[in-house]
């Protein structure tokens, strides 16, 4: 109907990093509007309980449902990782999006035979969920997690660029290219604010 196709799509992170989805979903989608949300009375959510995470986002997901959106981006991985299939059941006609499987299978597209390489939080390394998802888009590709605790800090404290960054990167990344990544996931939607520093510290 009209009110549907003028209502908006719902968005949401922990904080800032989920920004950097919106502005692709309205790049692709330009006539589209975005209510974001940035939970940052929860911010950063990489270290909390998996079950907490899980009760923020079917929170959110409600809310922003009952602010009008038309479908539910999860723009944050952690969410994605272990709430994406309570919120699709808890709201059955609202479609709800994630991030992980769209990541996992551009990832696999590029890495050729090479292994694939993730930098996540803590909470969605322990979920596995992109060592399920890259299995899923090619089985056998093996997936090297890292943990990344420091990244999420640093970019909502506007420190994306300091040396204590570059540090962080140069000890993320490193065990990554000693496995012989050929890709390597910014599986938080914070680290594309890092990407330069990443980059450098990774190589072509």
């Amino acid at each position: 109907g009209e009110r549907l196709n003028g209502a908006p799509i719902g968005v949401f992170d922990s904080g800032v990093g989920g920004l950097t989805v919106a502005a692709q979903i309205l790049r692709k989608l330009p006539s589209e509007s975005v209510l974001y949300l940035a939970d940052t009375v929860h911010v950063p959510y990489g270290e909390r309980p998996l079950d907490e995470i899980r009760s923020f986002a079917l929170d959110i997901t409600g809310f922003l449902r009952s602010m009008g959106s038309k479908m539910v981006v999860m723009a944050c991985n952690m969410s994605s990782a272990v709430a994406l299939g309570a919120a699709r059941e808890a709201f059955p006609d609202t479609p709800v999006l994630g991030v992980i499987a769209p990541g996992s299978r551009a990832a696999v597209r590029l890495a050729g035979d090479r292994p694939v390489g993730v930098l996540a939080t803590t909470g969605t390394v322990s979920s596995h969920a992109y060592s399920a998802a890259v299995a899923a888009a090619r089985p056998g590709t093996a997936v090297f997690e890292q943990a990344c605790p420091r990244f999420v800090p640093l970019v909502e404290n506007g420190d994306a660029e300091s040396p204590e960054a570059y540090e962080a990167a140069r000890e993320y990344v490193q065990p990554l290219l000693r496995e012989g990544v050929g890709t390597l996931i910014l599986g938080c939607t914070h680290y594309p604010f890092l990407c330069p520093l990443i980059q450098e510290v990774a190589g072509p």
